[in-house]
């Protein structure tokens, strides 16, 4: 019977050393009083280790799983690196197009600025144009067109006293030549030259009635409607001078207010954008916390492998 379990022991041994069994601690607690086993070959102990690859430690992450989490890792990586590059040009275009807009605003202001010198410019002119064609024509009414009437009216005069004095002449010629007996030659001459003076001053007396007439009937009412005209049309060049400058200022207002409201509209946009861009990154950054929490908890949740009895061992 002895002998029988020594032999038990010895081959159960022999199984401990080629790998089969983890021990024979079992035995040594079943069997006392049983020698100790003798130790294994160094060939053998080298060779234990590579049998139980087969299967992971307890709480140990298979290596198809690591490889699925890495992966998994870095196509976030790239991803958030596309989103990160893509928030990048559009704040860079968001941040252009608002300078633009700042330098349109700017812009826009001078030209109001400019355009108010140019509107005070062109109404200063017409007023100036106003108060020549009122001053032209109260000089006409009161100056001028008493004057030249003053003047037909005494030509006019001239005209008729020279034709008096004509006939005058003639008929006194023509009572002293009937009265004296001289050469008849002389006589006509004489008398054919007070004639001649006489139809000149009837002429002359009938022109200057025509050229009255045509004065006080077409001339002087058509010269005081071109007055009149010109006044009329500096009234209605400053009434639109006026009418413009106010539609510039009200045109260069709304540019002004458009533009304002485009920059305000912009920093909205970029404001929402960066917002946008600090959300991602945020729901990145925990991503990465949480995935750095759990791979840092996943080693305290591993459990060591139990090395097997070696023989000799004294059991507890």
């Amino acid at each position: 019977m002895h002998g029988r379990l020594l032999l038990t022991f010895r081959l159960a041994c022999l199984l401990v050393t080629l790998g089969v069994l983890p021990g024979c601690a079992l035995l040594r607690r079943t069997t006392p009083g049983a020698p100790s086993p003798v130790p294994p070959a160094p060939a053998a102990q080298a060779a234990a280790p590579s049998a139980p690859e087969a299967t992971s430690p307890a709480g140990e992450m298979p290596a198809e799983a690591k490889e699925t989490e890495a992966e998994s890792a870095a196509k976030e990586a790239e991803e958030w690196a596309d989103k990160e590059e893509e928030f990048a040009r559009k704040r860079e275009r968001a941040v252009r197009e608002l300078n633009i807009s700042r330098q349109r605003l700017a812009r826009t202001q001078l030209g109001r600025q400019h355009a108010a010198i140019q509107n005070d410019i062109a109404l200063l002119e017409a007023q100036f144009d106003l108060a020549v064609a009122e001053q032209r024509l109260s000089i006409f009414l009161e100056r001028n067109l008493p004057t030249r009437v003053d003047w037909a009216k005494l030509g006019l005069q001239r005209a008729e006293d020279g034709t008096k004095e004509a006939e005058e002449e003639l008929h006194q010629l023509e009572l002293m030549y009937a009265a004296e007996d001289f050469a008849d030659q002389t006589k006509e001459i004489v008398l054919e030259r007070g004639r001649r003076r006489l139809e000149r001053a009837r002429a002359d007396l009938d022109l200057r009635h025509r050229e009255f007439q045509t004065l006080i009937e077409k001339t002087i009412p058509l010269e005081t409607r071109e007055e009149q005209q010109r006044l009329e049309q500096a009234q209605r060049r400053l009434e639109r001078v006026k009418r413009d400058a106010a539609a510039s200022a009200l045109d260069q207002d709304i540019n002004i207010m458009t533009a304002e409201a485009t920059i305000v509209q912009q920093e909205a946009d970029l404001k929402v954008l960066e917002k946008e861009r600090d959300k991602a990154k945020k729901e990145h950054d925990k991503k990465q916390a949480e995935r750095q929490k759990k791979d840092q908890a996943a080693p305290l949740g591993e459990q060591p492998a139990k090395t097997p009895d070696q023989p000799g061992t004294p059991t507890e």
